[in-house]
C-alpha cells in the first residue's frame, strides 16, 4: 500500500482536527491514526514480523515529519515523556498547532 504525499498530507489534516490540544505528543497523533484509520494500521502492522508495533509507529512519525511543512503544526524542539497505546512510557517529539 504506496500512498501519495496528498493522501498522507489530507489523513494528517483529518487526524490533526481531532486533536484539541494545542500541543501534543507524537504518539497521541498515533493514538488517533490508530483509531482513525484501523484497516489502514492493521495492514501496516501486518508487514511487519518483529517489533511490529514499533516500526509502524516510528513509520507515521516520519511521515508526519517529512509532510510537517504541509500542515498547520511545528515540531516543538523538545523531547518529553509521552505514553503511547500500550500504555509505555518514553521520550517522543511533541508538536504545536500554528492555526
Amino acid at each position: 500500500m504506496k500512498k501519495s504525499k496528498e493522501e498522507w498530507v489530507g489523513q494528517f489534516h483529518e487526524i490533526l482536527k481531532s486533536i484539541d490540544k494545542q500541543h501534543f505528543s507524537s504518539h497521541d497523533f498515533i493514538g488517533k491514526f490508530c483509531k482513525m484509520y484501523e484497516t489502514e494500521w492493521k495492514q501496516l502492522l501486518e508487514r511487519h514480523k518483529t517489533d511490529a508495533n514499533q516500526k509502524v509507529n516510528a513509520y507515521i512519525a516520519r511521515m508526519l515529519s517529512l509532510y510537517a511543512n504541509d500542515l498547520p503544526i511545528q515540531k516543538l524542539n523538545e523531547l518529553k515523556q509521552s505514553k503511547n497505546i500500550h500504555a509505555s512510557t518514553s521520550r517522543v517529539h511533541w508538536w504545536e498547532k500554528t492555526n
